[in-house]
């Protein structure tokens, strides 16, 4: 599924993410959906938000498939037409690690 660009307001399907670091594989164990938050920035106006659906699914990595999470969007992330920059904060004993995804485009429907 491509998820850029989207539909305004299309909550229908989610968006599923591969959590691959810099070098290596990224290891689960220990985390749960609540340790993400997605980050949204609108690039027009720099105007940053965190999304507010939910996070449900992780899966682990598996030979060369990168672990994984989904996101069940919310009607307010996909409201407002624009480019926006995406990233994934991931934050567990007290450390934080980024997720960058690169770039959205939400159209009109």
């Amino acid at each position: 599924m491509s998820w850029s660009p989207w539909p305004q307001g299309d909550t229908f399907d989610p968006w599923t993410f591969d959590l691959e670091p810099d070098s290596g594989t990224f290891s689960i164990a220990g985390l749960s959906p609540p340790n993400f938050t997605l980050h949204m920035r609108n690039i027009s106006n720099g105007v940053e938000t965190q999304g507010s659906g939910t996070f449900t699914n992780l899966v682990a990595a598996s030979g060369v498939n990168p672990a994984m999470i989904t996101y069940n969007q919310s009607t307010a992330d996909v409201a407002n037409l624009g480019n926006f920059e995406v990233w994934l904060i991931l934050t567990s004993g007290g450390k934080t690690q980024t997720f960058s995804l690169g770039l959205l485009a939400i159209e009109p429907n």
